[in-house]
C-alpha cells in the first residue's frame, strides 16, 4: 500500500493529496492555453487557415471532454487513484509523440490521444475532491484546485511566448514530459489507496478483492460506447457544418448516425438493471442547469483567450510573448481570485457570485466589441483581461462546487464525468466555432488572418465579441437555476 501515514500535526493527508492533483491539473490546463499563442507559427509552418490551426487546441479538448463520463463510471467501479494513475502515465507517451509529430495530421492525431489521456485524471481529480473533502471544506478545494487550473492559463500564454522567442512551438510540448512524469510519481506516493476516505467522511473498511468484484455492478458496456461514440460524432458534425454546410454530405452522415446511437443509448438505459448513466440523473433540473452553465462559462473563456491573443498578433503585429500576456493577465486573475471564490460559495451561495460575475464578462465583452481597435492602449486591453479572470473565477468556481452535491455520492464519479464532459464539450466546441466564425467574417479562407482586408477583419472581431455578449446573458439567465446556498440540496 502506498499511502503516507497522515502528518500529526498541520494539514491532513487529503490536502496533501489536492497538491499532487493540483500538478497534473496545472499540465493538463498548461497543454491547452500555451499552444495559444502559437496558432498564427501553426498556420504558417503547415500552410493552412487559422480554422484549422485552432483544431491544434481544439481536438485535444474534445477528446479530452467525450469520455469523461465513461472514465468516471470506471473510476467508480474501478478505483479513482489507479485510474488516475493510469492516465498520468499514458499522458507522458503521447505527449512525448506529439512533440516528436512531422506532418500537421500527425500533429492532430497525437493531440486527439494527448486529450483522451488526461480525461480519466480529470474525472478521478474531481470525484476524489467530493468524496474526500467534507462540504463544509469543498468549497476551498475546488477553489484550490481551480487556482492550479488558472495558474496553468497564466504561465502558458506568457512562458509559452518567452519560449517561442528562443525555440520551436514544439518545445511547449516538450516541457509538458518531465513534469507529468513527476506529478505521477507523487501522486503514486501521496494519493491515498481507494478502500480508503477521508477521517471526516468516515474510514471505508478495506475489503477482500473477491468481495470488492462481487459488488461492482454490471458495467453497460453498450451504453457507455454509444453514448460516448455518439457524443463525438456530434461535436465532428457540429465543426463539419463550417466546412460543407448544415446539409452537405459528411454534416448529414455524422448527423445520422448520431441520431442512431443517441436512441440506442436511450433504448439501452431504460432497460440495463445498472445503466452507464441513470437518466434521473438528468431529471435533476439544478445539476443540469448547472452543467450547461458551466458549458457556456468556459465557452466564454475559451472565446476570449483565443479572439484577444489572435488579435493582437494578426491586427497589431505584437510578438507571441507579448500576446500571451494578455492571456496571462486572465490567467492571474483566477489564481488570485479563484480561493476567494470557492470561500464565497460556502458562504453565500453559487447564485449570487455567478450571476454578478455573469454581468461582468458580459460588460468586458462588450467593450472588446466597441472599443477594441489597433489604437487602443495596451494596458487597457491588460486591465479588461485581467476583469475578465475575475469574472471567470466568480462563475467557475462556484458552480463546480455546488455540483458536487446535487447528486449522490454512489453516482458522484459519473455524475462529474458528466458535468465535465458537457463543461469541455461545449468549451472546445465554441472554440471551434469562433476559428470558424473569424475564417468566414474575415474572408482569409485558408490564408493568415493577416492577408484579410482589414476592415473586414477587424468586423470579424467584432461580431465575435458580440456572440460573446450572448453567451454571457444566457450563463446569467441559467445562474437562476443555481441552488441559493451550498447546503440547500445537499
Amino acid at each position: 500500500m502506498n499511502q503516507l501515514a497522515p502528518p500529526a500535526r498541520g494539514l491532513p493527508l487529503r490536502w496533501f493529496t489536492l497538491a499532487a492533483m493540483a500538478m497534473s491539473t496545472f499540465i493538463g490546463t498548461w497543454d491547452v492555453s500555451a499552444p495559444v499563442v502559437a496558432v498564427p507559427a501553426i498556420t504558417r509552418q503547415f500552410n493552412v487557415g487559422v480554422d484549422s490551426a485552432v483544431w491544434v487546441l481544439t481536438v485535444e479538448s474534445l477528446m479530452f471532454a467525450v469520455p469523461l463520463a465513461l472514465f468516471g463510471k470506471l473510476g467508480d467501479m474501478f478505483g479513482h487513484k489507479r485510474t488516475y494513475l493510469i492516465s498520468a502515465g499514458a499522458f507522458v507517451i503521447v505527449t512525448w509523440l506529439a512533440a516528436s509529430a512531422r506532418g500537421f495530421g500527425w500533429l492532430i492525431f497525437f493531440r486527439a490521444l494527448q486529450g483522451l489521456a488526461n480525461a480519466p485524471g480529470y474525472a478521478a481529480t474531481m470525484a476524489l475532491i467530493g468524496s474526500s473533502f467534507p462540504l463544509a471544506e469543498r468549497g476551498r478545494a475546488m477553489g484550490f484546485h481551480g487556482m492550479a487550473a488558472a495558474l496553468g492559463w497564466a504561465l502558458g500564454p506568457i512562458l509559452g511566448g518567452l519560449i517561442m522567442l528562443r525555440y520551436a512551438w514544439q518545445a511547449l510540448l516538450w516541457a509538458e514530459v518531465p513534469l507529468m512524469a513527476l506529478a505521477f510519481v507523487l501522486a503514486w506516493r501521496l494519493m491515498p489507496d481507494d478502500a480508503h476516505a477521508s477521517p471526516e467522511l468516515g474510514p471505508a473498511a478495506p475489503r477482500p478483492v473477491e468481495a470488492r468484484r462481487a459488488a461492482r455492478p454490471r458495467f453497460d458496456l453498450v451504453g457507455a460506447v454509444s453514448l460516448t461514440i455518439s457524443s463525438l460524432l456530434l461535436m465532428f458534425g457540429l465543426a463539419q457544418v463550417g466546412e460543407t454546410g448544415w446539409t452537405g454530405g459528411p454534416t448529414l452522415a455524422l448527423a445520422g448516425g448520431f441520431v442512431a446511437l443517441i436512441g440506442l443509448f436511450l433504448y439501452v438505459e431504460r432497460r440495463h438493471p445498472a445503466p452507464f448513466v441513470p437518466l434521473s440523473l438528468f431529471g435533476n433540473g439544478r445539476f443540469s442547469a448547472a452543467a450547461l452553465f458551466s458549458a457556456i462559462q468556459l465557452t466564454i473563456m475559451l472565446a476570449i483567450t483565443l479572439l484577444v491573443p489572435v488579435y493582437l498578433q494578426e491586427v497589431n503585429g505584437v510578438d507571441p510573448a507579448t500576446a500571451g500576456l494578455a492571456v496571462t493577465m486572465l490567467s492571474l486573475a483566477r489564481v488570485v481570485f479563484a480561493p476567494v471564490a470557492g470561500r464565497l460559495a460556502e458562504v453565500l451561495g453559487p447564485r449570487l457570485p455567478t450571476l454578478a460575475a455573469s454581468g461582468l464578462l458580459l460588460l468586458i465583452a462588450l467593450g472588446f466589441a466597441v472599443w477594441l481597435t489597433p489604437l487602443t492602449p495596451g494596458w487597457l486591453i491588460f486591465a479588461a483581461m485581467f476583469a475578465a479572470g475575475a469574472g471567470v473565477s466568480f462563475t467557475r468556481i462556484p458552480v463546480n462546487a455546488a455540483a458536487t452535491h446535487l447528486v449522490s455520492p454512489a453516482n458522484l464519479g459519473l455524475a462529474m464525468g458528466v458535468f465535465s464532459m458537457v463543461t469541455f464539450a461545449g468549451g472546445s466546441l465554441g472554440q471551434t466555432f469562433f476559428g470558424a466564425l473569424l475564417r468566414t467574417l474575415s474572408g482569409a479562407g485558408s490564408a493568415p488572418l493577416a492577408a484579410a482586408a482589414r476592415p473586414d477583419l477587424l468586423g470579424a472581431f467584432t461580431v465575435s465579441f458580440a456572440v460573446v455578449m450572448g453567451l454571457a446573458a444566457a450563463a446569467g439567465a441559467l445562474g437562476l437555476l443555481l441552488p441559493s446556498r451550498m447546503w440547500a440540496e445537499a
